[in-house]
């Protein structure tokens, strides 16, 4: 939909809204977005919150943005991490984000694991392995890679049934750097041509993955511009959240332009 669209849509979104209907919440809350009206999107997000129990989807979208009410929504997310204890993909992912953001590498892990042992999705792998390299839990990362690489293909996501196979290569790509140790070369030309080919959702976690392996090894400036390009893609992403709150916290702009080629081809990662 188009910025127009958006605003013929918002008082119908409004009246089923205000009749408790989620899905008009969330639209509404869409539709204030791109009208900037930010106050008005926090109102409703929080109420969407209390409608479905949705804490991590309230504090992601503080993050994401922001925003809104975050010391209240944190504490909503928080609930969520305390009382979860049933094994579930989607909600394991989620909760390991959460962690991330809120600096907890050594409760993400498992988060990670479990979805990753769950679901199998390749993404989940590379949240685990770049986790554990933070940790630095070699023989975790080793073979959250190893998951993501030989099993990640058989993962088919909830939307259409489509695979990840640029997201199972860059973990190949990943691992590969890794074996090579301190003279390991990391050929980003490639990684963006995965990125190129991909969908737009996949390309945004190719590209928030780049800049955290690149961040892991001290190329600060080159890992911005992949989370300028994830902070730019797909907005249900969590990577995008995660690069959006990682730019804020740097004081970079997150809507300048990313740069079209970013200097790391083969790029020296001695440390």
């Amino acid at each position: 939909m188009e910025r127009a669209d958006f605003a013929a849509a918002l008082p119908y979104a409004l009246g089923s809204a205000e009749r408790g209907s989620g899905d008009g919440m969330k639209l509404l809350v869409t539709c204030y977005e791109t009208q900037g009206k930010w106050d008005d999107a926090a109102v409703w997000v929080e109420r969407l919150a209390e409608l479905d129990g949705g804490g991590l989807d309230w504090f992601f979208w503080c993050k994401r943005t922001g925003k809104g009410p975050l010391a209240r929504a944190q504490q909503a997310a928080e609930a969520t991490a305390q009382y979860n204890r049933k094994p579930d993909a989607r909600l394991d992912g989620e909760l390991g984000v959460y962690h991330l953001v809120v600096g907890q590498p050594d409760k993400a892990l498992p988060r990670f694991q479990r979805a990753l042992e769950l679901s199998l999705n390749p993404a989940q792998g590379l949240y685990a392995a770049l986790t554990a390299e933070t940790l630095k839990n070699t023989a975790a990362r080793d073979a959250a890679l190893e998951v993501a690489i030989k099993k990640g293909p058989q993962y088919e996501s909830g939307n259409g049934g489509r695979r990840r196979p640029a997201t199972v290569k860059l973990a190949a790509i990943f691992k590969e750097v890794f074996a090579k140790g301190p003279n390991g070369l990391l050929d980003t030309v490639a990684i963006d041509a995965l990125a190129g080919g991909a969908p737009a959702d996949e390309a945004t976690d190719i590209h928030y993955f780049t800049g955290w392996f690149l961040d892991q090894r001290g190329l600060k400036e080159e890992a911005n511009g992949y989370y300028l390009r994830a902070a730019q893609g797909t907005k249900e992403r969590l990577t995008h959240v995660l690069a959006r709150d990682i730019l804020r916290a740097r004081k970079i702009d997150a809507e300048q332009p990313p740069p079209k080629a970013i200097p790391t081809e083969n790029v020296d990662l001695t440390f």
